[in-house]
């Protein structure tokens, strides 16, 4: 549910960004937040063995990952 629901708007957002800002500029822009949702994503799965972090923060650290994931990849 959270990679689909950028869907709704995305696309229209990431053309107008790559008409604004040219091709190269945006694919940067867009694969480095890809990048980074993949490493957030990760990184919960890291935290989520350790005693300090509870079950729910490191499910909502994953969610929060895999947002700035399809924020970046639907625009792709």
């Amino acid at each position: 549910m959270v990679y689909s629901f950028p869907n709704f708007i995305l696309p229209l957002l990431g053309g107008f960004l790559i008409d604004k800002i040219g091709v190269r500029k945006a694919l940067i822009i867009l694969s480095g937040l890809v990048a980074s949702g993949t490493t957030i994503c990760a990184f919960s799965g890291f935290l989520s063995g350790k005693p300090d972090f509870s079950s729910n923060s490191t499910y909502y650290i994953m969610l929060t990952g895999r947002f700035i994931f399809a924020l970046g990849a639907e625009s792709i």
